[in-house]
C-alpha cells in the first residue's frame, strides 16, 4: 500500500468514527451529511487510489419520477436490463450493468458500499418491494461497448418513497459521472434541482438528458440551460442531450438509440484516469467542506457537555471541601492513641514495674466513679461515635451534591434543547433517586482501609524507633515523663537526681516536646494531612459512584477532545497525487 493510499485509509477510518452528539439539534441532518461524505471519500478517493483511477467509470442514471430513467439506462446499455414502469417511483432497487470483465470491480466491497449485491434474475425484481437493507442487482454481459464503464440505474429522487431518495444519495456518492434525466414537465422541479446541485457539488461529471421533447425542444432546452444549469453548474460544462418523442417498440426504444450511443462515447471520455483524478480532487473538496461544517456543529455541542460535566465536578469538589471543613473540627482518638500504643512496646525498667499496679488501681477507681468501662472501652466508644458522625455528614453531603447536580441539569434543560433531551434520559435513571442511605453504607464499608492505615502508622513508628538507640532512649524518657514527671526522666537520661514533678500537665507537655523532637513536627503534620486526604479520596469516590457516574451515563457520547479537529487537519493536508 503506497503512502497516499495508506493515509486515505486512515482518514476513512476516522470519518467512520465521526458522529453527531445524540439529541443535538440537526443530529439526523448531520449524520446524513457524514454518511454521504464517508461514502464519497471511500468510493472516489480510496477506491480510486486502489485502482490508480483506472477504468471502469461508475455512471449513475438518475432523475425524477416518470422521466424515463430506466429507458435511458437501457439505451446506454444497449440491452433491456432495467424495467420501465408507467407508475411513479417504481424503480426501487438499483440495477447495475457492465461488461463481464468488470466482475471483480463490482464485487469489490468499496463499490456501492453499504449495498448488498445479487445477480439480476429478471427486470421485474427491480420494481418489487425492497428487501431489508439496500440491495442492488447486477447483470454482466460480454459487451465491449460497456468495458470502460459500470452503469447504475438509480431510484427516483422526488417520489414520496423516502427510501428511494436515500438509495439515490448513496449511489451519488459512488458516481464518477451522473446522467441526469429530466423532461419538459420536470426539469425545474425543486427536488430534482436540489439533487442536481448535490451531484455537481460532489465533483461528478455531468450529462443532462431531456426526454420526451416535442416541437418546442429548442425553447425547453434553452430555458433549462438558463434557469437551471447556468445558475447551478458552478462553472462546470454540462452537456445537454435531447431525446425526441418516440414510439414504443420491441427491444430498445427507437427514439433513444442514437442518444444512448452518444452517451456511451461521452462516458468513455469521462473514464480517462486524468479526468477521474481531477474529479476525485473535486470530491475531496466536497468532503472537506462537509466535514468542516459538521465538525463545527458537533464540537459546539460537545463543548457544552464537557463544560457542564466540568461544572458538576467542581460542585463535587466544593461538597468535598465542605465535608472536610466539618471534619477538621473532629478529634481523632485513633491518632491520639497511636503514640501511647507505641510507647507500650518499649519498657522502662523499675518505672513500669513499680507504677504499673498502682496505675491499674487508680484507673479501676476512676472507672468505677465514672460508672463506665475501661479507658480502652471508652476510647473505642469515642471512635465509634466519631465514625457515626462521619458517615452521617458524608451521606448528607453526597445527597446534597446530588440535589445540586439535578438542579443544574434542570436549569440547563430549560435553556437548551440538547439538555432537555438529557434531562428526559436522566429522569428514569439513578441520578434522580436519593443516595443518603446508600452513601452511609458505602462509607461504612470502606472503613477497613482506614484501620489498615492506622496499623501501618503504628508499625512504621515502631520500626523507626527499633532501629535507633537514641530514639529508644527518648521514647523511654517520654514514657517516664508521662507516668511520673519530668524529674524521673532526667534521672533516666542523665543518671543524676532532679526534681520530681507529679503534675500531669507539665509531664504531658514534656512528652509532646520529646515526641516532636524525636520524629519532627512535619512527620505528625504529614500524618494528620494524610488521614484527612484519605477522607477526601473516600468522599470523592463515593460522590463519583453515586452522583457523577450516573450523570455521565445520562449524558450522550461525545468525541474525544481534539479528535475531530485532527481528522479535519489530516483532510486539509491530504492531496491526491498527479500520478
Amino acid at each position: 500500500m503506497d503512502d497516499y493510499l495508506q493515509k486515505a485509509v486512515e482518514i476513512r477510518k476516522r470519518l467512520d468514527s465521526a458522529a453527531p452528539v445524540p439529541g443535538m439539534p440537526r443530529a439526523a441532518e448531520i449524520e446524513g451529511e457524514l454518511s454521504f461524505i464517508r461514502r464519497l471519500f471511500g468510493a472516489r478517493v480510496v477506491l480510486g487510489l486502489e485502482r490508480s483511477f483506472a477504468p471502469p467509470l461508475v455512471a449513475v442514471v438518475t432523475g425524477g419520477t416518470n422521466v424515463g430513467k430506466s429507458e435511458v439506462f437501457n439505451a446506454i446499455a444497449g440491452a433491456r436490463i432495467s424495467a420501465p414502469d408507467p407508475r411513479a417511483g417504481m424503480t426501487r432497487r438499483p440495477a447495475v450493468f457492465s461488461d463481464s470483465s468488470n466482475a471483480g470491480f463490482i464485487g469489490n466491497p468499496g463499490f456501492l458500499e453499504g449495498f448488498g449485491r445479487r445477480e439480476l434474475s429478471a427486470p421485474s425484481v427491480l420494481n418489487s418491494p425492497a428487501e431489508s437493507g439496500p440491495m442492488f442487482h447486477f447483470s454482466l454481459k460480454d459487451s465491449p461497448a460497456a468495458r470502460d464503464f459500470v452503469l447504475v440505474d438509480s431510484p427516483d429522487v422526488d417520489s414520496n418513497r423516502t427510501e428511494n431518495l436515500d438509495a439515490a444519495l448513496r449511489l451519488l456518492a459512488a458516481a464518477d459521472t451522473v446522467v441526469f434525466v429530466t423532461s419538459p414537465s420536470k426539469y425545474n422541479d425543486e427536488a430534482c434541482v436540489r439533487f442536481l446541485e448535490a451531484a455537481i457539488s460532489a465533483g461528478a461529471s455531468m450529462h443532462a438528458l431531456i426526454n420526451f421533447l416535442g416541437r418546442d425542444a429548442a425553447e425547453v432546452v434553452a430555458d433549462f440551460a438558463a434557469s437551471v444549469l447556468n445558475q447551478r453548474s458552478a462553472g462546470r460544462e454540462i452537456r445537454v442531450f435531447r431525446a425526441m418523442r418516440f414510439k414504443e417498440g420491441s427491444g430498445v426504444p427507437q427514439g433513444l438509440s442514437p442518444v444512448g450511443a452518444d452517451l456511451r462515447e461521452a462516458l468513455k471520455a469521462d473514464g480517462e484516469p486524468g479526468e477521474k483524478r481531477r474529479r476525485a480532487r473535486e470530491a475531496l473538496g466536497r468532503v472537506r467542506a462537509g466535514f468542516s461544517s459538521s465538525v463545527e456543529a458537533i464540537t459546539a455541542e460537545a463543548a457544552k457537555i464537557r463544560a457542564f460535566l466540568a461544572s458538576q465536578s467542581a460542585l463535587a469538589e466544593a461538597a468535598c471541601a465542605e465535608y472536610l471543613k466539618a471534619l477538621d473540627a473532629e478529634k481523632f482518638p485513633e491518632l491520639e492513641a497511636v503514640f501511647g500504643e507505641v510507647l507500650d512496646r518499649f519498657s522502662v525498667p523499675v518505672v513500669d514495674d513499680v507504677l504499673r499496679a498502682p496505675g491499674r488501681a487508680l484507673r479501676f477507681i476512676a472507672s468505677a466513679l465514672r460508672g463506665g468501662g475501661s479507658p480502652a472501652e471508652a476510647a473505642r466508644a469515642a471512635v465509634a461515635r466519631r465514625k457515626e458522625r462521619e458517615a452521617k455528614k458524608a451521606s448528607e453531603a453526597a445527597d446534597m451534591l446530588r440535589l445540586r447536580v439535578v438542579e443544574s441539569l434542570f436549569k440547563a434543560a430549560s435553556a437548551d434543547p440538547l439538555f432537555a433531551e438529557i434531562q428526559r434520559a436522566a429522569a428514569s435513571g439513578p441520578l434522580i433517586r436519593p443516595v443518603e442511605a446508600e452513601a452511609r453504607s458505602i462509607w461504612s464499608g470502606a472503613q477497613r482501609e482506614f484501620d489498615s492505615w492506622i496499623d501501618g502508622m503504628k508499625a512504621e513508628m515502631i520500626e523507626k524507633i527499633g532501629r535507633s538507640p537514641n530514639l529508644r532512649a527518648l521514647v523511654k524518657a517520654s514514657k517516664a515523663a508521662l507516668q511520673i514527671g519530668a524529674g524521673v526522666a532526667g534521672i533516666l537520661v542523665t543518671g543524676g537526681i532532679g526534681p520530681t514533678d507529679l503534675v500531669t500537665g507539665p509531664a504531658a507537655a514534656k512528652l509532646m516536646q520529646l515526641a516532636i523532637e524525636t520524629f519532627g513536627s512535619a512527620y505528625f503534620h504529614g500524618k494528620r494531612s494524610a488521614f484527612r486526604e484519605l477522607h477526601a479520596v473516600r468522599f470523592r469516590a463515593m460522590a463519583g459512584d453515586l452522583v457523577l457516574k450516573p450523570l455521565s451515563q445520562a449524558m450522550p457520547a461525545v468525541p474525544a477532545e481534539g479528535e475531530l479537529e485532527e481528522t479535519a487537519r489530516l483532510l486539509a493536508e491530504f492531496e491526491i497525487p498527479e500520478k
